[in-house]
């Protein structure tokens, strides 16, 4: 990994745990972090009262061009869905969950950053 490439994971790191930290703090519990399957990672997958919400974080520094939230395309989302029913099948009885995407979107400077929570963002 070059310098550039891991400045840039830890910002995202940084961005996933600010994101994580968000939610915790408006009532969601961690249930993993950095999931990895077949298809992709989820960044985080919490619990959301009954609901599995499987959470899509992206940082930017600003939103000159894109916003954070526009830079996941259907590609993407696809690759998000095919892992989170990999993690539901990994439970048991995977039917009895209920589940959405969400996305978390962190711009600006992290330490003050301003923070954006898309609930059910897109459908599987």
């Amino acid at each position: 990994m070059n310098s550039r490439q891991v400045a840039t994971t830890t910002t995202g790191d940084r961005a996933e745990t600010i994101a994580c930290q968000h939610l915790e703090v408006s009532g969601l519990i961690t249930l993993t972090r950095k999931y990895r399957g077949r298809f992709g990672e989820i960044d985080l997958i919490m619990r959301d009262g009954g609901i599995i919400a499987f959470v899509e974080v992206r940082y930017r520094r600003n939103n000159r061009i894109l916003n954070a939230a526009e830079t996941i395309d259907a590609r993407k989302c696809q690759r998000i869905t095919k892992t989170a029913l990999q993690y539901l099948q990994s439970l048991k009885n995977p039917d009895n969950y209920c589940y959405r995407f969400d996305v978390v979107t962190v711009t600006g400077n992290l330490d003050k950053p301003t923070i954006d929570w898309i609930r059910d963002a897109f459908q599987a």
